[in-house]
């Protein structure tokens, strides 16, 4: 609440303010009707002010605010930059604690969230609840499923990759740690939607609810991937495809990658 009011205090204007107020309780009532939780509302508030204020003018020209809902544009435009925000804040946050892990701690964190989440997900009362929701996350993080990418390597490099094989051991350590990372913040997402998705009460699964989870763990994927390409100059796809290729890439391998790719933009 303290970075709200902060974020709202940035302008002097009183009116200003009481506007952007009104339009930023529409956002939390829909956001409550929608089944939400506290921190998913309130957590991106600040992010979604400070760009309701910069995009003011045009706001202000579209929409009377004290009568009609915003923009759908302006206000997806809001939403999405608020999410990716958010979700970029977790995974800094996350691989700030996993620093100094060694591989093999690495690997076991892997393993015992992998774990973790398919018995939370066993709760659920959809018999592939499991399998759907790390499909979700490696369709954000790799681009495809592990059932796609195993086909893609096997249609495009006739690379074969068995079933019982772990994608995590052609991945460099940094890359295991976003996978790590992944893993983390998707099992706090599964419990806490838990209730949500199957009600203790009459037993009924709300696909509404889970069909968001997927939504949002596939999300946190994406900005997962687009993170790691930043800092390194090769998406987690890629790197993938050249250590089936070639072997274990090293971290000086992804440095030269990293080069190339960003000569390449700057061309």
């Amino acid at each position: 609440m303290y970075r709200i009011k902060k974020a709202l205090l940035r302008s002097k204007v009183e009116q200003k303010r009481i506007e952007v107020l009104n339009f930023i309780l529409k956002i939390v009532k829909n956001k409550i009707n929608n089944g939400m939780l506290f921190k998913e509302i309130f957590e991106p508030l600040p992010v979604i002010i400070e760009d309701i204020y910069r995009n003011y003018s045009k706001i202000k020209k579209n929409i009377e605010i004290k009568e009609e809902k915003p923009v759908e544009k302006d206000y997806e435009k809001a939403k999405l930059a608020a999410k990716t925000s958010f979700m970029s804040a977790i995974i800094d946050q996350v691989l700030e604690g996993l620093d100094g892990f060694s591989r093999e701690e690495l690997e076991k964190y892997e393993n015992d969230y992998t774990i973790y989440i398919k018995e939370i997900t066993s709760n659920y009362g959809l018999p592939k609840a499991n399998g759907e929701i790390i499909g979700s996350l490696n369709t954000g993080m790799i681009e495809s499923t592990r059932k796609n990418f195993q086909k893609y390597l096997y249609e495009n490099c006739r690379i074969k990759v068995n079933n019982s094989d772990k994608l995590s051991d052609k991945m460099s350590d940094e890359l295991l740690k976003y996978r790590v990372a992944t893993l983390i913040y998707t099992s706090v997402m599964c419990s806490k939607r838990s209730t949500k998705i199957k009600s203790s009460v009459n037993n009924k699964i709300n696909y509404r609810e889970y069909n968001g989870l997927k939504e949002d763990v596939r999300f946190l994927g994406k900005v997962a991937r687009e993170k790691y390409l930043d800092e390194y100059g090769l998406s987690p796809k890629e790197e993938l495809i050249k250590n089936f290729i070639g072997g274990q890439l090293t971290i000086e391998g992804l440095m030269e990658t990293r080069d190339h790719y960003t000569r390449k933009r700057d061309i």
